[in-house]
């Protein structure tokens, strides 16, 4: 099972993951942070799920605008096309098992069961994310599926009928989050929200593509076709910070 220490991003900041596929559609993997390490997990994005469980210390996920903490035992889903990123706590190890899986995994797409229980998952704009508690109890059940979801995958060597055991588990977990899905909170999903994404994957790439150059906010701010001002406003509210304090 891969161990991963950092993410790779192209110029668009998205996530290099051509292991995964038609084929094998899911892929299983350890995360491990330090104190400090936080660099090695950038602003990133992908085509696919991701489903994360935090194992030992505390971190902090950030979705889009959205930041969440995260302790022990809690767990997160990623939905598509989300620009994230996640940190540990100052002095704290993270360590994460992860998963990343096509959508097709759950169930076929064009088939009744994906029209059902996996598309309206995918298009809700107001849930980009869901975040499941431990002390929760229905919430840490779905989690502890998952888990042993990974924990079968980590298993050496693999027996027969092994991957249609890892698909029970998950149909499963998937179920899980269907039952409950409207008891998680949504977030005004609104066009102003919409927009301020698409600038950020804009500037960030510009950033990105020509951070060794001597590039101005205005540079910045011209790459998504806004205001310096309109620029200094976005990253304000998706990162904390000016344009020019994320280039340096």
């Amino acid at each position: 099972m891969r161990t991963v220490e950092n993410i790779p991003v192209d110029s668009q900041l998205l996530e290099d993951i051509h292991y995964i596929n038609q084929e094998k559609p899911v892929a299983f993997y350890h995360a491990w942070l330090k104190p400090g390490e936080e660099k090695k997990i950038p602003w990133h994005w992908h085509p696919v799920m991701q489903i994360g469980r935090l194992k030992e210390g505390e971190g902090r996920f950030f979705v889009g605008d959205m930041q969440f903490k995260l302790k022990e035992g809690d767990g997160i889903i990623v939905n598509v096309n989300q620009l994230h990123r996640y940190s540990p706590e100052p002095g704290q190890q993270l360590h994460l098992i992860n998963v990343l899986f096509l959508p097709e995994f759950v169930a076929p797409a064009g088939s009744l069961a994906y029209k059902k229980y996996v598309e309206p998952i995918l298009r809700e704009e107001s849930r980009p994310c869901l975040v499941l508690r431990q002390e929760v109890d229905w919430q840490r059940e779905i989690l502890d599926l998952y888990e042993e979801a990974f924990v079968l995958e980590e298993k050496e060597p693999h027996y027969p009928g092994h991957e249609l055991e890892i698909h029970e588990l998950c149909s499963r977990f998937w179920r899980g989050l269907i039952l409950h899905f409207n008891q998680f909170p949504a977030w005004e999903a609104n066009s102003h929200k919409i927009t301020s994404q698409v600038r950020m994957k804009q500037m960030l790439t510009f950033i990105t593509e020509n951070y060794w150059d001597k590039i101005t906010l205005e540079d910045i701010a011209a790459s998504a076709c806004i205001s310096k001002r309109e620029a200094l406003r976005c990253f304000r509210e998706n990162m904390w910070k000016t344009p020019i304090l994320y280039l340096t």
